[in-house]
C-alpha cells in the first residue's frame, strides 16, 4: 500500500480507474495521533481532543484507501480538510464513471 500526498492520490486514482478493470473499493477510516486508546495513559493526560488551541492537542485525520483490482493506494487527510477533499474525490469518481 502506497501512502501518497493528496494531489498525487487523486491523480493516481484517476489513472487506475481509467486503466484497470475489476472491482473498485474505497475505505475511509478515522484516526488520531496519538491513538485514542493511548489517551487513557498518564503520559498523555495533558492532551485534548476537542481544543485545538492548546499546545498539546490531538491531531485528528482520516485515512482514505482505494483498491482497484490488486493495487492499493492511500492518503491521510486532516479532519478540517475532509469535506473539501471529498468534493475533489467525487469529481474524480464522476469523471471516471462517465467515460
Amino acid at each position: 500500500m502506497k501512502l501518497l500526498d493528496q494531489e498525487a492520490f487523486l491523480e493516481e486514482l484517476k489513472t487506475l480507474l481509467h486503466s484497470e478493470n475489476g472491482t473498485f473499493r474505497l475505505t475511509v477510516k478515522r484516526g488520531t495521533n496519538p491513538p485514542r486508546k493511548m489517551l487513557k495513559h498518564k503520559r498523555y493526560a495533558d492532551y485534548s481532543v476537542h481544543n485545538a488551541d492548546e499546545k498539546k492537542s490531538v491531531d485528528v485525520w482520516c485515512l482514505i484507501r482505494a483498491k482497484v483490482a490488486r493495487r492499493v493506494i492511500s492518503v491521510h487527510v486532516r479532519a478540517q480538510d475532509v469535506s473539501e477533499y471529498h468534493q475533489q474525490l467525487c469529481t474524480v469518481l464522476k469523471s471516471a464513471a462517465t467515460e
